[in-house]
Formats: structure tokens, C-alpha cells, sequence
């Protein structure tokens, strides 16, 4: 279920059009409804029961999905802590935090995935800037 999930969702924002267009005005009622609830300064937190293989045996564990937006760097390729200083580097990104905790027997496992990727707004991936805030 957690699979198709996360394929669903990177499939879902991986559609954009070309990689240098600038949001324009008039957005959309669906883009100021993302916005609102994306740009809230909260995270999306979900845990799911976890059946993991390893050495050839199912171990049950703990899965934690994070979704956040934040102000990501386009040259650095790293969250930006002030945006404003540098205007003409930001991308808005919503990022996934996927975090997994098992115990094998021999000792626990403690893996993470982080994911960014940036937002589309009217099907066009955002260069310059963040997106409209509500």
C-alpha cells in the first residue's frame, strides 16, 4: 500500500512543462487550494506498519512518510535558511522524507529517503520565486 502510495504521488507532481517559465498571474482556484494548504508552515505526517525484507526473512517495523514545502536552493541543491537574500536561486520544492525503523535480530535498521522535487503551478515547473501564499 506505502508503494503505491509513493509512486502515485511522484507520478502525480512529476508532470510539468518546460524547466525556465515563471509563474504568471491569474492563478488557478486548484493552485491558490494547494497553496493554502501547502504553504501553511505544517508538515504531512503519516506512520504505517512495516513489513520489511532483509537476509532473506519479513521483519515488521515502522515506515513515517513527511511531506513539507520549502524553499530550496537551484545552484546548491540545498534548502535555503533565507530566501530573500538570494531571490533569483529559489525553487520551491515540496520534499518527502521517508523514514523506515526494523529490527532484524542481528540489530536495527534505521533507513531514510529524502525527495525533492519542484512544484508545478498551472502545469508549469516554478523557476524564479516562490509560488503565490494564500
Amino acid at each position: 500500500m506505502k508503494k503505491i502510495i509513493l509512486i502515485l504521488f511522484i507520478s502525480i507532481i512529476s508532470f510539468n512543462c518546460e524547466n525556465n517559465l515563471v509563474v504568471e498571474k491569474g492563478s488557478t482556484a486548484t493552485t491558490e487550494k494547494f497553496a493554502k494548504y501547502w504553504y501553511n508552515g505544517k508538515a504531512e505526517i503519516t506512520s504505517y506498519k512495516l513489513q520489511q525484507a532483509r537476509y532473506g526473512e519479513m521483519h515488521e517495523g515502522t515506515a513515517v512518510t513527511i511531506f513539507v514545502t520549502e524553499d530550496f536552493s537551484n545552484k546548491k541543491h540545498v534548502k535555503l535558511d533565507d530566501p530573500q537574500s538570494v531571490s533569483n536561486d529559489v525553487v520551491s520544492v515540496i520534499k518527502l522524507n521517508l523514514t523506515k525503523q526494523f529490527n532484524t535480530g542481528i540489530y536495527p535498521y534505521s533507513m531514510m529517503l529524502s525527495v525533492f522535487k519542484p512544484i508545478n503551478i498551472g502545469n508549469c515547473r516554478t523557476r524564479r520565486g516562490t509560488p503565490p501564499r494564500p
